[in-house]
């Protein structure tokens, strides 16, 4: 059978028991990440979040060792588990992870940071960013075949066995590109999938020309992992509709590499 792998942003967590009614009953695979709840939760503990922007115009936090500790407490716990219990609500199996548990997601912790400020460029220290490296796909695959729904928050283990801070949409496209029967990725937005420049959804995208559409800084960085894909089918729809999935409102990317 195959296998839908499911991103869920954090722009829909507020969505999540419509979004977990209206799933799929196809084997899944989900991956979250949840940055605003990170953001709301470190400020209201008084930790400031501090923003930066790569020199290809890539808009990013920057992880330091107060940030990471809450990404753990908040990926790896509070939204983790709130979506879980949501799966067990609705008559799924599922268990919530991380890539720290069982080292099912290894990174290479970032040394530098190319960062742009003002006009200039500028090397800063990685902090607790990490670039995937390995993916534990055998582990969850045994997971989905016993139809358990694997919950991956976006969290991974380094080299020195440290937490780190992973890009929740590289994540989905590197492991559903990874598993052998993944068919396609769902990627839950805010929005009613990638917009053309009059507000306009535009309703497929060939693979090939991903990289050409011209987006805002958050759009971009999903886009670019998305054309790292090997997938057949990657739709982008709007997770705060009633039934996302039943009807799907978004944008459809065709693998025309295959």
């Amino acid at each position: 059978m195959y296998m839908i792998l499911i991103k869920i942003g954090g722009s829909v967590l507020e969505n999540i028991e419509n979004i977990v009614k209206d799933m799929p009953r196809e084997d899944i695979c989900i991956v979250h990440g949840g940055a605003r709840i990170v953001t709301e939760i470190a400020e209201k503990m008084g930790i400031k979040q501090r923003f930066i922007v790569s020199p290809s115009g890539i808009r990013s936090r920057y992880t330091d060792g107060d940030t990471i500790d809450v990404f753990q407490m908040v990926i790896a716990g509070k939204i983790n588990k709130d979506i879980v219990r949501m799966l067990l609500k609705y008559g799924r199996k599922a268990i919530g992870l991380c890539g720290i548990d069982n080292s099912i997601i290894i990174a290479e912790r970032k040394k530098h940071l190319i960062v742009i400020e003002g006009n200039r460029k500028k090397l800063i220290e990685g902090g607790y960013t990490g670039k995937i490296k390995k993916i534990d796909t055998i582990f969850i695959e045994k997971l989905i075949s016993e139809k358990i729904v694997p919950v991956i928050g976006s969290l991974a283990i380094g080299d020195e066995f440290e937490p780190l801070n992973i890009n929740a949409d590289a994540l989905a496209v590197k492991l559903a590109s990874q598993i052998d029967n993944c068919s396609k990725i769902i990627f839950l937005t805010n929005v009613n999938g990638v917009l053309d420049r009059n507000g306009n959804t535009i309703p497929r995208i060939p693979l090939s020309k991903i990289n050409e559409i011209n987006v805002g800084y958050g759009m971009r960085r999903k886009l670019f992992e998305i054309s790292r894909s090997n997938v057949e089918k990657i739709f982008i729809i709007n997770g705060l509709n009633e039934k996302p999935f039943s009807n799907m409102v978004g944008t459809v990317i065709e693998n025309d590499r295959r």
